[in-house]
Protein backbone atom coordinates (compact mmCIF):
# COMPACT_ATOMS: atom_id res chain seq x y z
CA UNK A 1 0.00 0.00 0.00
CA UNK A 2 2.86 2.38 0.79
CA UNK A 3 4.22 1.77 -2.72
CA UNK A 4 0.89 2.97 -4.18
CA UNK A 5 1.01 6.22 -2.20
CA UNK A 6 4.61 7.11 -3.04
CA UNK A 7 4.21 6.43 -6.78
CA UNK A 8 3.59 9.56 -8.91
CA UNK A 9 0.06 9.71 -10.33
CA UNK A 10 1.03 10.12 -13.96
CA UNK A 11 1.89 7.77 -16.80
CA UNK A 12 5.08 6.69 -15.03
CA UNK A 13 2.88 4.92 -12.42
CA UNK A 14 2.47 2.07 -14.90
CA UNK A 15 6.15 1.81 -15.83
CA UNK A 16 7.47 -1.73 -15.63
CA UNK A 17 4.15 -3.22 -16.66
CA UNK A 18 3.95 -4.64 -20.18
CA UNK A 19 1.55 -2.80 -22.46
CA UNK A 20 -1.53 -4.55 -23.82
CA UNK A 21 -2.66 -4.40 -27.43
CA UNK A 22 -4.36 -1.01 -27.01
CA UNK A 23 -1.20 0.47 -25.49
CA UNK A 24 1.01 -0.74 -28.31
CA UNK A 25 -1.20 0.67 -31.08
CA UNK A 26 -4.32 2.88 -31.29
CA UNK A 27 -6.89 0.06 -31.07
CA UNK A 28 -9.75 2.27 -29.85
CA UNK A 29 -10.84 5.65 -31.11
CA UNK A 30 -10.01 7.49 -27.88
CA UNK A 31 -6.56 9.07 -27.83
CA UNK A 32 -3.98 7.33 -25.64
CA UNK A 33 -2.64 9.87 -23.13
CA UNK A 34 0.41 7.81 -22.29
CA UNK A 35 1.84 10.56 -20.08
CA UNK A 36 -1.22 10.54 -17.78
CA UNK A 37 -2.22 8.22 -14.95
CA UNK A 38 -5.55 7.57 -16.69
CA UNK A 39 -4.54 7.05 -20.29
CA UNK A 40 -8.08 6.74 -21.72
CA UNK A 41 -10.29 8.87 -19.44
CA UNK A 42 -13.67 8.43 -21.16
CA UNK A 43 -13.26 4.68 -21.69
CA UNK A 44 -12.04 4.38 -18.07
CA UNK A 45 -14.67 6.35 -16.15
CA UNK A 46 -17.54 4.94 -18.22
CA UNK A 47 -16.91 1.58 -16.54
CA UNK A 48 -18.59 2.82 -13.38
CA UNK A 49 -21.93 2.06 -15.01
CA UNK A 50 -21.00 -1.60 -14.29
CA UNK A 51 -20.53 -0.74 -10.61
CA UNK A 52 -23.96 0.90 -10.38
CA UNK A 53 -25.67 -1.97 -12.22
CA UNK A 54 -23.72 -4.61 -10.27
CA UNK A 55 -24.75 -3.16 -6.92
CA UNK A 56 -28.33 -3.07 -8.17
CA UNK A 57 -28.13 -6.78 -9.02
CA UNK A 58 -26.59 -7.52 -5.64
CA UNK A 59 -29.62 -5.94 -3.96
CA UNK A 60 -31.85 -8.23 -6.06
CA UNK A 61 -29.97 -11.29 -4.84
CA UNK A 62 -29.96 -10.17 -1.21
CA UNK A 63 -33.71 -9.48 -1.33
CA UNK A 64 -34.24 -12.94 -2.88
CA UNK A 65 -32.40 -14.47 0.06
CA UNK A 66 -34.58 -12.59 2.54
CA UNK A 67 -37.87 -13.47 0.86
CA UNK A 68 -38.44 -17.15 1.38
CA UNK A 69 -41.30 -17.73 -1.04
CA UNK A 70 -40.64 -16.88 -4.69
CA UNK A 71 -42.55 -17.88 -7.82
CA UNK A 72 -39.45 -17.87 -10.03
CA UNK A 73 -36.63 -20.48 -10.02
CA UNK A 74 -33.89 -17.86 -10.44
CA UNK A 75 -35.32 -15.82 -7.57
CA UNK A 76 -35.17 -19.00 -5.50
CA UNK A 77 -31.47 -19.18 -6.42
CA UNK A 78 -30.15 -15.90 -4.93
CA UNK A 79 -26.51 -16.97 -5.06
CA UNK A 80 -26.56 -16.90 -8.88
CA UNK A 81 -27.95 -13.36 -9.00
CA UNK A 82 -25.36 -12.26 -6.42
CA UNK A 83 -22.57 -13.89 -8.45
CA UNK A 84 -23.69 -12.13 -11.63
CA UNK A 85 -23.80 -8.85 -9.71
CA UNK A 86 -20.24 -9.47 -8.49
CA UNK A 87 -19.16 -10.07 -12.09
CA UNK A 88 -20.54 -6.64 -13.03
CA UNK A 89 -18.72 -5.02 -10.10
CA UNK A 90 -15.51 -6.86 -10.99
CA UNK A 91 -15.85 -5.79 -14.61
CA UNK A 92 -16.05 -2.17 -13.51
CA UNK A 93 -12.67 -2.31 -11.80
CA UNK A 94 -11.06 -4.73 -14.25
CA UNK A 95 -11.98 -2.66 -17.29
CA UNK A 96 -11.13 0.61 -15.51
CA UNK A 97 -7.70 -0.83 -14.73
CA UNK A 98 -7.21 -1.76 -18.38
CA UNK A 99 -8.29 1.52 -19.96
CA UNK A 100 -6.46 3.59 -17.33
CA UNK A 101 -3.19 1.68 -17.71
CA UNK A 102 -3.47 0.09 -21.18
CA UNK A 103 -1.36 -2.73 -19.76
CA UNK A 104 -1.42 -6.43 -20.57
CA UNK A 105 -2.36 -7.24 -16.96
CA UNK A 106 -5.26 -4.80 -17.09
CA UNK A 107 -6.43 -6.34 -20.37
CA UNK A 108 -6.29 -9.76 -18.73
CA UNK A 109 -8.58 -8.75 -15.85
CA UNK A 110 -10.93 -6.83 -18.16
CA UNK A 111 -11.52 -9.83 -20.39
CA UNK A 112 -11.71 -12.29 -17.48
CA UNK A 113 -14.66 -10.44 -15.98
CA UNK A 114 -16.22 -9.90 -19.42
CA UNK A 115 -16.14 -13.65 -20.08
CA UNK A 116 -17.25 -14.33 -16.51
CA UNK A 117 -20.32 -12.13 -16.85
CA UNK A 118 -21.35 -13.73 -20.15
CA UNK A 119 -20.74 -17.28 -18.90
CA UNK A 120 -22.61 -16.68 -15.65
CA UNK A 121 -25.67 -15.42 -17.50
CA UNK A 122 -25.45 -18.48 -19.76
CA UNK A 123 -25.37 -20.81 -16.74
CA UNK A 124 -28.29 -18.92 -15.22
CA UNK A 125 -30.26 -19.54 -18.42
CA UNK A 126 -29.11 -23.18 -18.50
CA UNK A 127 -30.32 -23.65 -14.91
CA UNK A 128 -33.72 -22.22 -15.79
CA UNK A 129 -33.81 -24.44 -18.88
CA UNK A 130 -32.96 -27.48 -16.79
CA UNK A 131 -35.86 -26.71 -14.46
CA UNK A 132 -38.18 -26.55 -17.47
CA UNK A 133 -37.09 -30.10 -18.36
CA UNK A 134 -37.92 -31.35 -14.89
CA UNK A 135 -34.59 -30.95 -13.11
CA UNK A 136 -35.11 -30.81 -9.36
CA UNK A 137 -34.55 -27.54 -7.53
CA UNK A 138 -32.33 -28.33 -4.59
CA UNK A 139 -29.03 -27.37 -3.00
CA UNK A 140 -27.12 -29.87 -5.13
CA UNK A 141 -28.38 -28.60 -8.50
CA UNK A 142 -27.80 -24.98 -7.49
CA UNK A 143 -24.32 -25.78 -6.24
CA UNK A 144 -23.47 -27.48 -9.55
CA UNK A 145 -24.54 -24.53 -11.72
CA UNK A 146 -22.96 -21.91 -9.45
CA UNK A 147 -19.74 -23.93 -9.29
CA UNK A 148 -19.69 -24.20 -13.09
CA UNK A 149 -20.14 -20.43 -13.42
CA UNK A 150 -17.26 -19.80 -11.01
CA UNK A 151 -15.02 -22.54 -12.42
CA UNK A 152 -15.38 -21.43 -16.05
CA UNK A 153 -14.60 -17.84 -15.08
CA UNK A 154 -11.40 -19.06 -13.39
CA UNK A 155 -10.64 -21.26 -16.41
CA UNK A 156 -10.96 -18.31 -18.79
CA UNK A 157 -8.59 -16.33 -16.54
CA UNK A 158 -5.89 -18.93 -17.20
CA UNK A 159 -6.57 -19.51 -20.91
CA UNK A 160 -7.31 -15.89 -21.88
CA UNK A 161 -4.14 -15.45 -23.93
CA UNK A 162 -4.81 -18.62 -25.89
CA UNK A 163 -8.12 -17.22 -27.13
CA UNK A 164 -8.94 -14.87 -29.98
CA UNK A 165 -11.20 -12.39 -28.18
CA UNK A 166 -12.95 -11.33 -31.38
CA UNK A 167 -14.09 -14.94 -31.81
CA UNK A 168 -14.43 -16.23 -28.24
CA UNK A 169 -16.40 -13.28 -26.84
CA UNK A 170 -19.17 -13.39 -29.50
CA UNK A 171 -19.43 -17.16 -28.98
CA UNK A 172 -19.89 -16.72 -25.21
CA UNK A 173 -22.51 -14.01 -25.75
CA UNK A 174 -24.30 -16.02 -28.43
CA UNK A 175 -24.42 -19.04 -26.11
CA UNK A 176 -26.26 -17.01 -23.48
CA UNK A 177 -28.67 -15.58 -26.05
CA UNK A 178 -29.47 -18.99 -27.56
CA UNK A 179 -30.13 -20.50 -24.13
CA UNK A 180 -32.37 -17.57 -23.17
CA UNK A 181 -34.34 -17.93 -26.41
CA UNK A 182 -34.78 -21.67 -25.86
CA UNK A 183 -36.00 -20.96 -22.32
CA UNK A 184 -38.57 -18.56 -23.75
CA UNK A 185 -39.70 -21.04 -26.41
CA UNK A 186 -40.29 -23.65 -23.73
CA UNK A 187 -41.91 -21.30 -21.19
CA UNK A 188 -43.44 -18.49 -23.21
CA UNK A 189 -46.61 -18.60 -21.13
CA UNK A 190 -44.65 -17.74 -18.00
CA UNK A 191 -42.01 -15.37 -19.39
CA UNK A 192 -42.18 -11.90 -20.91
CA UNK A 193 -40.94 -12.01 -24.50
CA UNK A 194 -40.72 -8.22 -24.69
CA UNK A 195 -38.05 -8.24 -21.95
CA UNK A 196 -36.05 -10.78 -23.93
CA UNK A 197 -36.41 -8.67 -27.08
CA UNK A 198 -35.27 -5.57 -25.21
CA UNK A 199 -32.18 -7.43 -23.97
CA UNK A 200 -31.39 -8.59 -27.51
CA UNK A 201 -31.74 -5.04 -28.84
CA UNK A 202 -29.40 -3.70 -26.15
CA UNK A 203 -26.83 -6.40 -26.96
CA UNK A 204 -27.04 -5.74 -30.71
CA UNK A 205 -26.63 -2.02 -30.03
CA UNK A 206 -23.56 -2.80 -27.92
CA UNK A 207 -22.06 -4.80 -30.78
CA UNK A 208 -22.71 -1.91 -33.18
CA UNK A 209 -21.01 0.55 -30.81
CA UNK A 210 -17.97 -1.71 -30.47
CA UNK A 211 -17.70 -2.24 -34.23
CA UNK A 212 -17.98 1.49 -34.95
CA UNK A 213 -15.28 2.24 -32.40
CA UNK A 214 -12.85 -0.36 -33.73
CA UNK A 215 -13.49 0.79 -37.32
CA UNK A 216 -12.90 4.43 -36.23
CA UNK A 217 -16.25 5.50 -37.75
CA UNK A 218 -17.15 9.03 -36.67
CA UNK A 219 -14.02 8.96 -34.55
CA UNK A 220 -13.14 11.99 -32.38
CA UNK A 221 -10.06 10.88 -30.41
CA UNK A 222 -10.29 13.79 -27.95
CA UNK A 223 -14.08 13.77 -27.74
CA UNK A 224 -16.12 13.19 -24.59
CA UNK A 225 -18.44 10.78 -26.43
CA UNK A 226 -16.75 7.50 -27.34
CA UNK A 227 -18.45 4.49 -28.91
CA UNK A 228 -16.46 2.14 -26.68
CA UNK A 229 -17.83 3.91 -23.61
CA UNK A 230 -21.32 3.34 -25.01
CA UNK A 231 -20.37 -0.35 -25.45
CA UNK A 232 -19.73 -0.45 -21.69
CA UNK A 233 -23.15 1.02 -20.94
CA UNK A 234 -25.04 -1.15 -23.44
CA UNK A 235 -23.41 -4.42 -22.35
CA UNK A 236 -24.06 -3.68 -18.69
CA UNK A 237 -27.71 -2.83 -19.36
CA UNK A 238 -28.23 -5.83 -21.64
CA UNK A 239 -26.83 -8.19 -18.97
CA UNK A 240 -29.22 -6.72 -16.43
CA UNK A 241 -32.19 -7.06 -18.79
CA UNK A 242 -31.35 -10.69 -19.63
CA UNK A 243 -31.20 -11.51 -15.94
CA UNK A 244 -34.49 -9.67 -15.37
CA UNK A 245 -36.02 -11.79 -18.15
CA UNK A 246 -34.93 -15.01 -16.44
CA UNK A 247 -36.11 -13.80 -13.02
CA UNK A 248 -39.59 -12.54 -13.77
CA UNK A 249 -42.85 -14.36 -14.38
CA UNK A 250 -45.93 -13.02 -16.13
CA UNK A 251 -48.56 -11.89 -13.59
Amino acid sequence: LLWLFIRPLDGSFWEGMALGNAGLRPEYCEFNHMEDFIRQPVNSWSNFCYLFLGIWLLTWGIQDGIRREQANPIQRFPAMTIWIGLMQVGLCFGSFFFHASLTRLGQHWDMTFTYGLGLSLAFGAAYRLGISFGMQENIRSRAVFLSLAIATTILFFFIKWWLNGRVALPIVMLLGVVLAVVVYVRQRKQLNGWTLLLGLMALILAAVFRSLDLAKVGCEPQGLLQFHALWHLATGVSAMIFLAFLRNEKP
